[in-house]
This record gives structure tokens, C-alpha cells and sequence, in this order.
């Protein structure tokens, strides 16, 4: 439809863990100027256990072809012991993307607190939810894969983690390569790199490479995406690669 389209969540860390009440829905035509509305959920949300956030967390979106709408995915954690560990909720984003449609529901519940997801559709319509989960002896990135987002009883929980490292990571972001190979990446957020990893069937990842969070690569939970020759250029000019 000639837009790019991003959510991002509006935590000040400086403030702490649960300085985060909401997040911010953005959409550009060029990636250079963007349309920005903020979701405050003790606002919206007055009333019901959503207005008693005390975090959303990394908030992602889908496109939902069945449902011809975005489909926004977050953690929450509430204060009134309704959400009593971070649980992922999902919420449709209305047609100009400046709001979340109705209350939020339960995208999956893994018992313990899953934050960090990420959802990739394949070439055969398997949908793979990728998760980081912070309980339990596997703690770190699982994966679900299913045929309908939307009916928890199809999911399949695949019994082995994703990264390709003992050490902490959260923060993934899962894309694919012009040549067709998939890459992972995450935060070793405890060792001051992101670490690369890649696979063929979205399956198995292998690691490619540690590269070092300083200088100017800071990211954190971010993602990547194709872009042109033109797209980059008009990129370059906005905001210029200099040292």
C-alpha cells in the first residue's frame, strides 16, 4: 500500500524496567518522514487490567491476509496480579495504524514469562513465533510453528532452543537473505555483542558471527529489512553515514 510500517516501545530505561506503559505505532512513505501515535494504555485501557501495565514490551506487527489488518504483538506485566508474569497479547492496529483496535487477547501463555517475540511466515505458510523465555532449564529463544495464528490448539512447540550459544540473549529479530538464507539475530546483552546466526528451514540456525555492540552498532531489538538501490540512496542523503 506504499508504506513502511513499524511499532516500537516507548521505555525510558533510565527510569527502570517498568517505565513503559504503551508503545507508538509509525508509519512512512519513504522512511525518512514518519506518522507517529502513541498508545498509552492506562488511558485506553481505563477500567480493565490494561490499564494497570507496569511494562509493554517489545511490541512487533504482522500483516494478517486473512483478516486484511496489522496484527500488533507485545508482552505485558500488570500490577494487580492478572498478569502476574509477562504473558504476549495481540491487538489488531486500525486502518490508518494510529491505534490498537478493542482490548488485547492472549496470543500464547508458555506458563512462565515469554518476552521478545517475533512472528515469520515461510514460503509454505508455516508461521514460526519466535520467543525468548526467561523461566525453566531452558530459558532463552523457542520457537512455535502453525498454520493459524489464531488457533493456540495447532501450535507446535519445538523442544530445543534457537540460539547457537550458552550465553543470555533476548532482543531477536529474524529476517531473510536475497540469496533465500535465513539469519537470527540477538543481544548477547550480558557480553557486549550481537551474534549472527543462519539457517536454511528456519529450524536450525548456526552461528556466523559476533559482532560487537560500539561506535555507531547500538542496536537493540531491532530488525532488518530489503530495501533498494533508490531507497538507499534517499536514506543515505537524510541521514548521512559519517564518521
Amino acid at each position: 500500500d506504499g508504506y513502511f510500517y513499524m511499532v516500537v516501545t516507548d521505555m525510558r530505561s533510565w527510569e527502570g524496567w517498568s517505565s513503559n506503559r504503551g508503545m507508538v505505532l509509525m508509519r512512512s512513505k519513504d522512511m525518512v518522514t514518519w506518522e507517529h501515535h502513541t498508545v498509552h494504555f492506562p488511558e485506553k485501557y481505563a477500567g480493565t487490567m490494561f490499564a494497570n501495565v507496569t511494562r509493554v514490551w517489545a511490541p512487533q506487527t504482522i500483516y494478517d491476509k486473512k483478516a486484511k489488518k496489522f496484527m500488533v504483538y507485545f508482552s505485558i506485566l500488570t500490577d494487580d496480579g492478572k498478569c502476574p508474569y509477562d504473558k504476549v497479547y495481540w491487538a489488531y492496529a486500525n486502518e490508518d495504524f494510529s491505534d490498537l483496535e478493542g482490548e488485547p487477547k492472549v496470543l500464547f501463555d508458555i506458563l512462565s514469562a515469554a518476552i521478545d517475540t517475533d512472528i515469520i511466515e515461510d514460503e509454505d505458510g508455516m508461521y514460526h513465533v519466535f520467543f525468548k523465555t526467561e523461566g525453566g532449564r531452558k530459558k532463552g529463544y523457542r520457537q512455535y510453528v502453525t498454520k493459524d495464528l489464531h488457533n493456540f490448539a495447532t501450535w507446535g512447540l519445538l523442544p530445543y532452543n534457537c540460539e547457537d550459544t550458552h550465553k543470555a540473549v533476548e532482543g531477536a529479530g529474524v529476517f531473510r537473505l536475497i540469496d533465500g538464507d535465513w539469519v537470527m539475530m540477538y543481544d548477547c546483552y550480558m557480553d557486549g555483542h550481537y551474534q549472527f546466526c543462519t539457517s536454511k528451514d528456519l529450524i536450525t540456525f548456526k552461528r556466523k558471527q559476533d559482532t560487537a555492540t560500539k561506535g555507531k552498532f547500538t542496536p537493540r531489538h531491532g530488525t532488518v529489512i530489503t530495501i533498494t538501490k533508490k531507497e538507499l540512496k534517499r536514506l543515505l542523503k537524510a541521514f548521512p553515514n559519517t564518521k
